[in-house]
């Protein structure tokens, strides 16, 4: 009895060892793609900020045929909002909007955040500071600049690194319902054979002692 015992809690221990070990190994080739998906996904979505600021300073300027400063200080708010920052040149090379200039210090501040949190979510993480160049078209003429600073290659906005921390939290709980579940056909898959061996232990012991009219076969 107490073999058969052993029997089912070994067999119960070799189902957990399975599971943890299977769920290390797909849980890091999850994270891995995971991440590198919604790094992707980041990529594409600051793209797209960086395409509807120039678009909105295209507009400003077609609608009233210069650039108007108050309407570009707003996509220039908004956009710092974003971790983006923004200056608009006009094509004498005239600073229109500079949001250095406007806020130099709040600009400092979210590029400290950003690089505080990237490093906290990925200690491995090599951005810097990052500026791309565009020329603002109007009418199929160059009328003037935009250059839009931020910290790169990506970085995360606060909703990205919420959802990507409920991405971690998702997968750690999918790991430990996939364990305990392994732990629960284990422990059914023990049972199970338990009363079979049991009954080939005990006409076993019968043979041993001589005892064969007593054995019953099922």
């Amino acid at each position: 009895m107490f073999k058969i015992y052993k029997l089912k809690h070994t067999l119960i221990i070799i189902f957990v060892i399975l599971s943890l070990a299977s769920t290390l190994i797909i849980g890091v080739f999850s994270n891995i793609f995971i991440k590198s998906k919604f790094n992707k996904y980041v990529m594409y979505s600051l793209d797209i900020k960086k395409e509807k600021i120039l678009s909105d300073i295209s507009i400003i300027y077609e609608q009233n045929n210069s650039f108007d400063q108050i309407l570009i200080e707003n996509v220039g708010m908004n956009a710092l909002k974003e971790g983006l920052i923004i200056k608009v040149i006009d094509q004498n090379d005239e600073t229109i909007w500079n949001a250095r200039t406007h806020n130099n210090g709040m600009c400092d501040e979210i590029l400290k955040k950003m690089s505080s949190s990237m490093h906290k979510l990925h200690p491995n993480f090599k951005g810097t500071y990052t500026t791309d160049v565009f020329s603002v078209v109007s009418n199929r003429e160059v009328v003037g600049k935009l250059s839009i600073s931020y910290y790169g290659p990506y970085f995360y906005t606060d909703s990205e690194i919420i959802f990507f921390k409920f991405l971690n939290i998702l997968l750690v709980i999918i790991s430990l319902f996939y364990v305990l579940f392994s732990i629960l056909i284990g422990w059914v898959v023990a049972s199970f054979i338990e009363k079979p061996l049991n009954k080939v232990m005990n006409s076993t012991k019968l043979i041993s002692e001589g005892n064969y009219e007593t054995i019953k076969l099922d």
